[in-house]
């Protein structure tokens, strides 16, 4: 959005992270965002108009999560 690229999710090696991140090439600068509302990794993400698409991914070890959820960054 704008030229601006958002890193989510994560896994810390004892549990996943809700983490959202945005770098800003203009300014070559990253911020830290409100967390994503279910902690997950390995997850599939895409923005359309302005908001990120956040799609499966695993909640902790070989635990699915099966849900598609609506970030506004």
């Amino acid at each position: 959005m704008n030229g601006r690229l958002y890193a989510v999710d994560g896994w810390n090696g004892e549990r996943t992270l809700p983490t959202v991140e945005m770098y800003d090439p203009g300014s070559d600068t990253w911020s830290t965002k409100a967390p994503l509302p279910t902690p997950r990794a390995t997850l599939a993400a895409g923005m359309v108009n302005g908001t990120l698409y956040l799609v499966g991914g695993e909640d902790r070890p070989d635990n699915m999560v099966g849900t598609v959820e609506a970030y506004v960054p």
